[in-house]
């Protein structure tokens, strides 16, 4: 127990100490804690979980190097996501691949397949790189595509 601490002697009198450690997670762990925060619209939980340094984000649409960029663009479809179907999430290391479907209250994305391919370094996702038919989103923004 913390010597000098109330609340650690408070503990140490009941016989159970404190114990202070590092948990390390899994990658499949954080990619799965960034999917729970976007599907509950969580995105400061989300943008806790992208390397502050070194993110960079591809997708069909668009490309970032900013983790806050990406949120804030991400952050969009929180108006309209209902969840996010997870078909499969596994590890090779530190790089895991999320097969999803993201289910969404517009008709035209209404069940958009998707795979994200995410590296997770320290805890933290460093990139993603998004795989899904975009022909839909671009016809909501173009209609003659």
């Amino acid at each position: 127990c913390a010597a000098g601490d109330a609340s650690g002697q408070r503990l140490a009198s009941l016989g159970v100490c404190r114990m202070t450690a590092t948990v390390t997670r899994s990658p499949v762990d954080v990619v799965t804690e960034f999917l729970d925060a976007v599907e509950s619209s969580d995105m400061v939980s989300a943008a806790r979980v992208l390397s502050d340094e070194q993110f960079s984000y591809r997708g069909p649409i668009d490309h970032f190097t900013s983790a806050d960029e990406f949120i804030a663009d991400l952050s969009k479809l929180s108006t309209i996501l209902k969840r996010i179907d997870r078909r499969r999430i596994f590890a090779d290391g530190e790089e895991v691949c999320a097969i999803v479907t993201f289910v969404t209250t517009i008709e035209e994305i209404a069940n958009t397949r998707a795979v994200h391919w995410a590296r997770v370094q320290d805890g933290r996702i460093v990139s993603i790189e998004g795989f899904l038919d975009a022909r839909a989103y671009a016809r909501m923004f173009d209609p003659e595509l």
